[in-house]
């Protein structure tokens, strides 16, 4: 694991140049990653997706992708290169895209997460999101479980 330092980390606007570097992330993260195809169209997608990275230096350490519909936050996407996890970057990067949320109207945000990803689920809940549904046989590959997850109030976010 290579260590960053947090206060170096620039989150910015994910660019088509990003997508390289973007998709082997992806498929280094998630037993069925989104195609290259789905990364273009969120990107093309202004009016109810938004999409950052976090960059050390030039490296590309991860990515969130979210969507805000009617007030919602739905929180579509988000992965951190394997050799930078559990140093911080996940929490910025979806603090960021709360905070970005929140100030462009929205109220309350929600997830879905495999039921399976322990560090991600306590990472949610350290936010202030709770578990309210289960979504049974969710994911395909492997066959799981999505807990549903909500954060009814980003007044606290900053």
């Amino acid at each position: 694991m290579e260590k960053v330092v947090l206060e170096r980390i620039k989150i910015e606007p994910m660019t088509e140049g990003d997508l390289p570097e973007i998709m082997e992330i992806e498929i280094d993260s998630f037993p069925t990653p989104w195609s290259e195809n789905s990364f273009h169209y969120e990107l093309k997608d202004k009016d109810v997706a938004s999409l950052m990275v976090a960059r050390h230096d030039r490296q590309l350490l991860g990515y969130v992708c979210y969507w805000i519909i009617f007030k919602e936050i739905h929180i579509m996407n988000l992965a951190v290169h394997k050799a930078f996890r559990r140093q911080g970057i996940g929490e910025t990067l979806i603090r960021t895209a709360l905070k970005e949320a929140k100030d462009k109207g929205g109220k309350r945000a929600t997830l879905e997460v495999r039921a399976s990803n322990l560090p991600a689920v306590s990472l949610y809940e350290k936010l202030g999101f709770t578990k309210t549904a289960i979504r049974h046989n969710y994911y395909d590959v492997p066959r799981e479980d999505a807990l549903v997850m909500w954060l009814y109030d980003l007044k606290g976010i900053e």
